[in-house]
């Protein structure tokens, strides 16, 4: 563009600069993962934590299933760990299992209690641990065995119950095994915790193998 000046001697010529032309958007790009947008946004936006986007383009984000997670910005979710669970949708976090309980593989969304004649003191486990012998345990989901009560026994470990010792024969408590009573000593009742002594003028009879 250009002005024309005139006086009475010259003649001018002003050139002034050409006004810039703005141009307007010709397309839309697609947000990318992990990202979604409405209609007519100028941002996309990041898919929150227990969310994820895989594709682009998208307008919304997808809750993590049972069994994974994710923090914010996510194209995939994270299974939990073994020893962790993850009981609901949409998890930014998994829980571990508590004790008496565990979790062998990773994505679960439950945990599995002990079996009888098992236990778990630990949280986060990923498995149970038998009763040693002279302990046992009858219930599920425990966190620790019961000894053996004394005229009982538990032979072997992973024990879900206690064993009454014979006649004859006597234990404390925890106890693997029996132990005959000794010379001098008898017990004529099964269970019992110790012997009795025979009486002066008396003499065991017999002694059980």
């Amino acid at each position: 563009m250009f002005i024309i000046l005139l006086s009475s001697c010259y003649l001018f010529v002003i050139l002034l600069p050409h006004p810039q032309a703005t141009t307007g958007a010709v397309n839309c790009e697609n947000c990318a993962t992990a990202k979604y947008s409405a209609a007519a946004a100028t941002v996309c936006i990041s898919c929150a934590a227990g969310t994820y986007q895989s594709a682009v383009g998208s307008t919304s984000c997808v809750d993590c299933g049972t069994g994974t997670y994710s923090a914010a910005g996510a194209t995939a979710c994270t299974s939990c760990a073994a020893g962790t669970y993850g009981s609901l949708v949409g998890s930014t976090a998994c829980s571990s299992c508590l004790t008496g309980s565990y979790v062998a593989s990773s994505g679960s969304a439950t945990c599995v209690n002990c079996g009888a004649g098992t236990y778990q003191s630990s949280t986060r486990s990923t498995s149970c641990v038998d009763c040693s012998s002279g302990k046992y345990q009858t219930s599920t989901g425990k966190a620790s065995c019961t000894s053996c009560p004394a005229g009982a026994y538990c032979a072997s470990s992973g024990q879900t119950a206690s064993a009454a010792c014979p006649a004859g024969y006597y234990s404390a408590a925890g106890a693997a095994s029996c132990t005959k009573c000794a010379a001098g000593t008898y017990q004529g009742d099964s269970g019992e915790a110790s012997c009795t002594s025979c009486s002066a003028g008396q003499l065991r009879q017999f002694r059980i193998e």
